[in-house]
């Protein structure tokens, strides 16, 4: 995800984030061998890399909490009217630069939520996480129109 967003803010060229991604494609942690690409050849400063992770870490955190949200709405626990105020504060916290604390730790210490139903959540999202990996095929390497994601499965725990 940090090269599609190094990208989309033409920090770097389509063909040096192509030329990155093929130098780290084989790496055993691609987010650092990137990193450390963009860094040793002056493509990005210590700073910007910097930036970057942390936009990164905030975009798939949202990314995360929206499938909770919504896996917790559709199994009737909240309203979307509840989980966007949740994501409102997620929001806020993003943009104060604080580390956002997940949309279940907001929604339970709001009293919205209980730690049993986070957990039935969670097993909601695995079974659906299960159903579109036996019908998906596996993805054929990174590009930047289709990055590598990853996620954190538990929307409680920081």
């Amino acid at each position: 995800m940090l090269e599609k967003i190094a990208l989309q803010k033409k920090l770097i060229s389509k063909e040096d984030c192509i030329k990155a991604m093929q130098a780290c494609k084989d790496s055993e942690n691609y987010e650092a061998a990137l990193k450390a690409y963009f860094i040793s050849n002056n493509l990005l400063s210590e700073k910007t890399v910097s930036k970057l992770t942390a936009a990164s870490a905030g975009l798939k955190m949202m990314k995360t909490t929206k499938r909770f949200g919504t896996v917790a709405v559709k199994m009737g626990f909240i309203s979307p009217q509840i989980l966007a105020a949740a994501l409102t504060v997620q929001k806020r916290q993003i943009a104060a630069k604080k580390t956002p604390k997940k949309i279940g730790q907001i929604l339970v210490d709001a009293g919205k939520l209980t730690k049993e139903q986070i957990v039935l959540i969670i097993k909601e999202q695995k079974r659906i996480e299960a159903e579109t990996v036996d019908i998906q095929p596996p993805s054929q390497g990174k590009t930047p129109d289709s990055p590598a994601q990853t996620e954190d499965p538990d929307p409680v725990e920081s």
